[in-house]
Parts: structure tokens; C-alpha cells; sequence
């Protein structure tokens, strides 16, 4: 990253640029040289340039005033804190700009709330903020199916150190993307993902009562 710092007042303007096309990443004044403190209003962005979230912080570095993030060129999230905690209404949007959820907050607790499906039509169930994936069984069970699938599928002698697995949780509950720190042949490579394909479905992830993908890190223990 590029950084690019200037003294305004009693503030510091931090603006940080991609060093690889020279992009804004993100700006915003703190009030220490030792950039902890954060003021006013912050606005970052992802490597492509395009803005991602604006989130506003009172003289003590706590977040207060407007929020906002986008996702695609499309909003995303529009709210306000006070003081640390969401206040009023705050509405939510999906990837495609659609009404999601509009929840009216007081300190930071649920007061009300509406909730719209995918075509747009309101729904009455109870509010899921969200909630991360689960295989059934729960953490320690899909540990066990990994360690026994590779037991069964390779060579463990094939895999060395620690190892991590990334992947991402689809809105069906399966496994895809599936990433590892291991180096591994094409031949242990179909093998070691078929571990993983073959598996269960898990229950997806939800956010404001829609499955939604999340990614998932874990590291496997070998015993």
C-alpha cells in the first residue's frame, strides 16, 4: 500500500492507494500521529476503486453518524450509530439493490422490524441477524469426516505442517471454491477435494432471513 499522510489542523489525513494500479483504498483524518484514533467521516474502497462503505466517528474515536456500505455499485446497508450504537431505522438491500430488511433500532437493540423476499413481497417470520453455517453434527463431527476422508483417500504422507483449508458455504448448504495451503499433485488434488464435495450438505449461512454464501476457514488436525 501507498500512504499518503498530511497535517490538517489539529488532524491527519491518512489516504491509502493500491500499489499495484494506484487505486484508493481508503481516507479519513485520525486525530493522533499514531493514526489510533479515528474522526469524522472514513470512506474505503475495493482494489477496483469503487466505493464500499462510508462509516462516521465522533471526537473520541467511536463510531457516530451515518453508515453506509455498497456492494456491486448497488447500496448496500444505510444506518446511523449514536455514540457506538445503532439508532433509528437502518435499511438493508441485497446484492441487486433490492429491499431486504428495515430495521428500527433503539441502543443497539431490535425494536421493530420488516423483512421483504426475493421477488419484493413482505414476510412475517422472526428476524435471524445472522447466522453462520453448521454441519450437521456440529464442528468436531465434520473434523472427524475430514480426518477419516483423507485417512481413506491419500497418502498422508503426501501432506506436511499445518493443514488449513479455505472454502465457501453456498446458499444450497455445499461445498465450493475449495482452497489449501498444501501443495499436492493433480491426481491428490481430485482425491483431497473429493473429500470435501462428498460430503453432507451443511446449513447455509443466513443474514436478515436469506441464505447467503459465506467463506469458511479451518485448520484440520491430523492425529
Amino acid at each position: 500500500l501507498i500512504q499518503i499522510l498530511v497535517k490538517k489542523d489539529t488532524a491527519l489525513l491518512e489516504s491509502l492507494y493500491s500499489n499495484s494500479n494506484r487505486k484508493l483504498i481508503s481516507t479519513g483524518h485520525y486525530l493522533d500521529d499514531k493514526l489510533k484514533t479515528k474522526i469524522g467521516q472514513f470512506q474505503y474502497h475495493d482494489r477496483d476503486g469503487e466505493l464500499r462503505l462510508i462509516e462516521s466517528f465522533n471526537n473520541t474515536g467511536v463510531l457516530h453518524g451515518k453508515y453506509l456500505s455498497f456492494k456491486n455499485k448497488n447500496k448496500q446497508t444505510i444506518g446511523v450509530y449514536n455514540n457506538g450504537k445503532r439508532h433509528g431505522v437502518w435499511n438493508f438491500y441485497d446484492e441487486n439493490g433490492g429491499k431486504q430488511a428495515r430495521i428500527i433500532y433503539k441502543d443497539d437493540e431490535v425494536y421493530s422490524y420488516d423483512l421483504w423476499d426475493k421477488e419484493g413481497n413482505k414476510k412475517d417470520e422472526p428476524l435471524i441477524i445472522e447466522r453462520k453455517p453448521e454441519f450437521p453434527g456440529g464442528e468436531d463431527a465434520f473434523q472427524k469426516e475430514v480426518v477419516k476422508g483423507l485417512v481413506k483417500k491419500l497418502n498422508l504422507s503426501t501432506l506436511s505442517g499445518r493443514i488449513l483449508v479455505v472454502f465457501t458455504i453456498n446458499e444450497e448448504g455445499n461445498i465450493e471454491n475449495l482452497r489449501t495451503n498444501q501443495t499436492l499433485s493433480t491426481k491428490n488434488k481430485v482425491a483431497f477435494e473429493s473429500v470435501f464435495y462428498d460430503m453432507p450438505k451443511w446449513s447455509p449461512g443466513i443474514r436478515l432471513n436469506r441464505n447467503i454464501k459465506m467463506n469458511y476457514t479451518m485448520p484440520i488436525k491430523l492425529q
